[in-house]
């Protein structure tokens, strides 16, 4: 669900809405608890994200950092082809 804000009365996107949506579409617009964004939410949130990666294995952080070395070789190699670099 896209997030907006109102100003003046009217309600402006933050971000990009779904391509299927059309001008005049009925849509169910709700206000955000402002408590979601409190430090307990935020230190839940964190606790959950730590939780999530304390489950990868080595082998996935391995996996990871050769896929992220070989991409940043690819681009490196993109750039010297584009300034006419051997």
């Amino acid at each position: 669900m896209p997030k907006a804000v109102l100003e003046s009365g009217v309600i402006r996107p933050l971000e990009p809405l779904p391509t299927d949506w059309r001008d005049g579409q009925e849509l169910h617009v709700e206000k955000v608890d402002e408590a979601d964004a409190s430090a307990e939410a935020i230190d839940r949130d964190f606790a959950e994200l730590t939780a999530l990666c304390s489950q990868g294995s080595t082998d996935d952080d391995a996996r990871l950092a050769q896929a992220l070395e070989e991409a940043r070789l690819i681009s490196k190699q993109q750039v010297r082809r584009s300034m006419g670099l051997p």
